[in-house]
């Protein structure tokens, strides 16, 4: 019977053996052949092609949104905003931004922003969350219980959800 330090140091072995064995065969992969002369076969490992604009925006998106769940609005508006310049009809990034601004505290800004996407989308329920956020902030009670009562309809299991049913408790609907 093998003693731990023996059995441990053939693991060793066997795991190195693979290891090896496996970036072996990556070699051809990696390099597509190197020395050979089959030029019309290789193909470029990196795409050296810009972004189109839809990958571009898709990719501020991502930066938006994650940046506004870890609560780093500045940073959210900065990327939401970046998105509306390339595409000024897209709802999503005019949501995040307004949601930002009405975190950031510029409220009015938000409202206006969040209004205009909830005037072309009255279906998009964060954007009817944050509306209602904006207009409790500006003392727009019926404005707010309409935004949430709209958010919970559209939502009614979502992530705002909960803060929405106590908003309406506190405003008495």
């Amino acid at each position: 019977m093998l003693d731990k330090k023996k059995s441990g140091l053939i693991i060793k072995i066997i795991a190195l053996f693979i290891a090896i064995t496996f970036a072996g065969s990556l070699v051809p992969f990696l390099f597509g052949g190197l020395g050979q002369n089959n030029q019309s076969q290789q193909q470029p490992l990196v795409n050296n092609d810009p972004p189109s604009k839809q990958e571009q925006i898709q990719a501020l998106l991502a930066q938006a949104d994650f940046s506004f769940n870890n609560q780093e609005y500045e940073q959210s508006a900065t990327f939401y905003d970046q998105v509306v310049q390339l595409d000024s009809e897209n709802i999503d990034a005019k949501s995040g931004l307004g949601a930002s601004k009405v975190m950031l505290g510029q409220t009015q800004e938000g409202f206006d922003l969040l209004n205009q996407v909830a005037t072309a989308d009255p279906n998009h329920a964060n954007s009817q969350f944050f509306l209602a956020e904006a207009a409790k902030k500006l003392g727009n009670n019926d404005q707010a219980r309409s935004s949430y009562q709209k958010y919970l309809e559209l939502e009614p299991e979502g992530k705002y959800s909960k803060d929405a049913s106590s908003a309406l408790s506190e405003l008495g609907s």
